[in-house]
């Protein structure tokens, strides 16, 4: 098969995808504000403060969300920058007037970040979400705000440690239907 035949069928498979309701999609994007709480054999402390921009997709016929984005902050002194991504799945989604809803759910939740002193660390625990949004323009906008907690582990990879951490992001964001 040649390039533009392959080409050409991938492309129609990606705008099947997106435009056949069976997988009603919102596309969108979301910033978030994360303190963090770390928890070690030493002490307990909130120091560390990390912000993040994520490109979200919401699927309607399973109920659930996916998200992959840019995380930057401050951990003891060091700057940190990585990608994180979850998977949500909404376990409720209640509609309280008209076209304003309270959800909430969990999901799983990763991150992978680099400090300034070029060490590594990898991040893996569960999510448990409340949010609330409110959908515009006959249910085409959708604008959302959500606390999140997010207990995970941390693992350097660079001095082979480990810490659990607890995340609480307070997030906003706005998504598209199609």
């Amino acid at each position: 098969m040649n390039r533009s035949r392959k080409i050409a069928i991938i492309f129609s498979l990606i705008l099947g995808l997106f435009t056949f309701k069976t997988f009603s999609l919102g596309a969108g994007f979301q910033v978030g504000l994360i303190p963090a709480l770390d928890i070690n054999q030493d002490n307990i402390k909130l120091d560390d403060f990390e912000t993040n921009i994520t490109g979200t997709l919401r699927l309607f016929r399973i109920p659930g969300t996916l998200g992959l984005g840019l995380n930057i902050g401050k951990e003891n002194s060091l700057y940190l920058l990585g990608l994180a991504g979850f998977i949500d799945y909404w376990t409720i989604d209640y509609q309280i007037k008209n076209t304003w809803n309270i959800y909430s759910g969990c999901g799983i939740y990763s991150k992978f970040m680099v400090n300034s002193n070029s060490k590594f660390q990898i991040s893996l625990g569960p999510r448990f979400f409340l949010g609330c949004n409110w959908l515009f323009v006959d249910n085409f906008i959708e604008f959302y705000t959500q606390i999140t907690t997010i207990p995970t582990y941390v693992r350097n990879i660079s001095d082979h440690t480990g810490f659990i951490r607890v995340n609480i992001p307070f997030e906003t964001g706005l998504r598209f239907h199609y």
